[in-house]
């Protein structure tokens, strides 16, 4: 990092995610060359040592609020007791030589939801922004990738990530079981057996209704989306954000996710998407069901999806205010 700041001296850093391999030990370094440092924040590791809010299937904030990171190593956050030791002791380690304290000068949030978050575990407020995630529309239009190219039939409700307890794997699956009728797809590696009952799943009792797609990308993850009546976003943790539902906004798939952490941000129940309570099986059935054969419903809400993307999700509008708070950091500075 020293030969790199010697040959390209930067006027400003951002960083993004110090774990596992750089660490924060690259931010002193970054301060003492007398560079302005921006830290995207994409998940809560400055106040959880796992970074999720999430144990045991459900939210836990017991090391919030800062001096509590030894509760990742009691409630074994991570499910193996090496692990949350080693990451208590991480957590521990960074705030007891004040890496971010003393060498970040503002941290970007992704949504209003984890600025309070942080506020809210000791985190000065003036320090932080809000700078959501954003998508390259114009890169994506340019390439071919467009929204206007829809399939002719969208056929099956999608979902799009890896299959795990706290993306709502189980919410998914059983609420697919309850609709026989309508099929599901996933796009996402396929978990090992192993993976499967981590998330709360068995394999050998899998619903008919529900294929994977297997891991996809570019125009396959593209026509993915386009083929998809509707996008399923059941997170029970406190979602940063969540790209795939401004990819889902771009290509005309309208949005059902649950109502936690920044998601209804995003997500407007009623206007561009529908909202549920965060594990309600039930009500997410509901929905879907009503949804399905309401093709005007589903084009409004698909039309809202889109607007929304365009007004506050574009990368234009990313970099413009990148740039602002970059420039507010310099001018703190002088």
């Amino acid at each position: 990092l020293k030969a790199l700041i010697a040959a390209e001296k930067p006027d400003a850093a951002i960083v993004h995610n110090l774990y596992p391999l750089i660490s924060p030990a690259v931010l002193p370094i970054l301060s003492r060359a007398g560079i302005p440092v921006a830290m995207t924040v994409h998940n809560y590791r400055l106040v959880c040592p796992a970074g999720i809010f999430f144990n045991r299937g459900r939210v836990c904030e017991k090391c919030a609020g800062g001096l509590r990171e030894l509760n990742c190593m009691i409630s074994n956050c991570e499910g193996g007791f090496g692990k949350s030791v080693g990451y208590a002791l991480r957590a521990i380690w960074a705030r007891w030589r004040g890496y971010y304290r003393r060498n970040v000068d503002i941290y970007l949030c992704l949504t209003e939801f984890q600025r309070a978050k942080l506020i809210a575990s000791g985190l000065p407020s003036q320090k932080i922004a809000l700078l959501p995630n954003c998508l390259d529309v114009g890169a994506m239009a340019s390439s071919g990738d467009s929204a206007a190219q829809v399939e002719p039939s969208r056929d099956y409700v999608a979902f799009v990530g890896r299959l795990s307890r706290e993306k709502g794997a189980g919410v998914l699956i059983s609420a697919a079981r309850q609709l026989p009728g309508i099929r599901f797809r996933v796009a996402g590696e396929v978990p090992s057996a192993e993976g499967m009952t981590a998330a709360g799943l068995e394999p050998g009792e899998m619903p008919a209704n529900v294929e994977f797609a297997g891991f996809l990308q570019g125009e396959a993850l593209a026509g993915f989306y386009r083929g998809a009546r509707m996008l399923v976003f059941p997170s029970i943790c406190y979602e940063t954000f969540g790209l795939v539902l401004l990819e889902a906004f771009y290509h005309g798939a309208p949005v059902v996710a649950s109502a936690i952490g920044g998601i209804p941000e995003i997500v407007e129940d009623g206007h561009n998407g529908r909202l549920f309570g965060p594990g309600n099986v039930s009500q997410l059935r509901y929905i879907i069901e009503r949804l399905w054969d309401d093709r005007s419903t589903l084009e409004r809400l698909a039309s809202k999806g889109r607007e929304k993307l365009a007004r506050y999700y574009s990368s234009d509008i990313y970099a413009d205010r990148l740039i602002a708070s970059l420039v507010d950091i310099s001018r703190r500075r002088s």
